[in-house]
């Protein structure tokens, strides 16, 4: 198995319940058996964006992409600086054409 379930730990709510069966349903069935793809798809993603937002090229397709990662990561259970990212991408996305 490429997953190990020793770092599988789902976002949980209050009662501590999964808060994101769907989500996690999604990860389990289509993502982790082609774990392959996903590699590929999300360290191109995050250069495409990256350079998209650094030349201005493309600017907010980069920050709607930019967003959908984020969004990912944190409904993945992965917030460090992410909420604070969306943030900034919003506003990117509202103030561009």
């Amino acid at each position: 198995m490429l997953f190990n379930s020793e770092y599988k730990r789902p976002v949980l709510d209050d009662t501590g319940v999964n808060a994101y069966p769907w989500y996690t349903d999604f990860l389990e069935e289509f993502v982790f058996p082609n774990i392959e793809l996903f590699d590929f798809l999300v360290s191109w993603g995050e250069l495409l964006v990256g350079l998209g937002s650094i030349f201005g090229t493309l600017t907010t397709t980069a920050a709607f992409f930019g967003l959908l990662m984020n969004f990912s990561y944190l409904l993945a259970g992965t917030a460090s600086i992410n909420p604070t990212s969306i943030l900034i991408q919003f506003f990117i996305l509202v103030s561009t054409d």
